[in-house]
């Protein structure tokens, strides 16, 4: 898939995302998670990887000096194959953990009002970048380590 066809699927994604969150939707046929306060924090949860990352990215890059806009492999996906996985196994793992998150947020409006659900989501994201500031260190030791071996 080249430029256009990303682009395409992002502005399809974007657009959905807005319909859902200004649709009228039937209290009475409605799950707890769509009601119209919540619907806000769903397609937060829904769309989690995207805007963590792009969020993310932009904190490391500016906290480093350097302007949004330039590339590096700061990116969570950069950040799998830097730990040795290839980009099957890190776009599975990506959607996976999107689904988890999703899961979490679905799981909590079962038991939390709609601000118990926004700090859910705080949470979520806080724990996201503790463990991917983790993974960041552990896969930047393992570039370390293959350019030490020696014969390679």
């Amino acid at each position: 898939m080249g430029d256009g066809g990303s682009l395409i699927i992002g502005f399809m994604i974007a657009f959905l995302s807005l319909k859902l969150v200004v649709m009228d939707i039937e209290a009475s046929v409605v799950h707890q998670s769509l009601l119209p306060e919540n619907r806000l924090l769903f397609a937060l949860a829904v769309l989690f990887i995207p805007i963590f990352d792009t969020l993310r990215v932009i904190v490391i890059r500016l906290r480093n000096g350097n302007t949004p806009f330039e590339a590096d492999r700061n990116h969570m996906h950069h950040v799998l194959l830097d730990l040795g996985l290839n980009h099957k196994k890190a776009s599975f793992s990506l959607g996976a953990f999107n689904l988890l998150v999703i899961s979490c947020y679905v799981l909590g409006s079962q038991f939390l009002n709609n601000w118990g659900l926004f700090y859910l989501m705080i949470i979520l994201i806080g724990l996201s970048a503790v463990l991917f500031n983790y993974l960041k260190k552990l896969g930047a030791r393992k570039i370390e380590e293959r350019d030490l071996v020696p014969g390679e």
